[in-house]
């Protein structure tokens, strides 16, 4: 019976399995009743919980495992790892994996090259004017008389030290 089942219902399957263990925690407010949640559970709840994990299961998850169907299933193929086990089996790991690490690893690295990226256009021309700056603080500083070290005293304490 299990072996007709297509192995890639076994990726989202898992991936959602994955899902109830993960966010257990989350499920159990939901499922209590209001009485029953303390005041920090109270405020999770107003704030968006159920929409949350409603989210999480209808798309982020779904999406999750499609990625991993299509982008890690072919550079990662049974074949190529030399495996010994099953496609149903193969594809509930990718499920397992892929609870979270598609999404989440493509936003970290779309978002370290947007930061790398804003680097480089942060320190174009900045060698120069650094540079500059201290060429300028250098000329201000044989300009200006040497001052106290201590320049919040009053005028008169600087005078007696």
């Amino acid at each position: 019976m299990l072996e007709n089942i297509s192995p890639h219902v076994w990726t989202f399957l898992s991936a959602e399995l994955i899902l109830v263990l993960v966010r257990s925690a989350d499920i159990k407010i939901l499922f209590k009743k209001r009485s029953q949640q303390s005041t920090p559970e109270r405020k999770q709840v107003d704030q968006g919980l159920f929409r949350s994990v409603l989210l999480e299961v209808f798309i982020f998850v779904p999406v999750s495992a499609w990625l991993a169907l299509l982008v890690v299933q072919p550079l990662f193929s049974i074949e190529r790892l030399g495996l010994n086990i099953s496609e149903q089996s193969y594809c509930a790991l990718l499920g397992v994996a892929s609870y979270g690490f598609p999404f989440a690893t493509i936003r970290r690295v779309v978002q370290r090259i947007a930061l790398n990226t804003l680097k480089e256009f942060g320190t174009l021309g900045q060698p120069e004017e650094a540079e500059n700056e201290d060429q300028s603080v250098e000329a201000v500083n044989e300009d200006q008389p040497v001052e106290a070290e201590n320049e919040n005293q009053p005028v008169e304490a600087r005078h007696e030290e």
